[in-house]
Parts: structure tokens; sequence; C-alpha cells
């Protein structure tokens, strides 16, 4: 829970987004990131 406090936080005080933030911690690479997130689900939900 606190590691992703954090990570918000910093992505809110360096106006970035999440994604940037996992990626430039090196938790996560774009790939990886992109296919657990799937944005077209996101936005058009069933």
């Amino acid at each position: 829970m606190m590691k992703q406090r954090t990570i918000v936080k910093e992505a809110h005080q360096k106006n970035l987004s999440i994604r940037d933030v996992v990626i430039a911690r090196g938790l996560m690479d774009q790939d990886a990131f992109d296919a657990f997130f799937d944005y077209e689900k996101m936005i058009k939900p069933d």
C-alpha cells in the first residue's frame, strides 16, 4: 500500500503519469505495463 501511495504522490508532484513513474523507477517496462492495463477496456467498459 505504501509503495502505491508513494508512486501516486510522486506522479502528482512531478506532473507525470503513473505509467511514467513506474517505468522510471524500473518497476515494470513499457510492454509489461501496457499489457497489464487494457486501455481500450478502460475507455469503453463492457
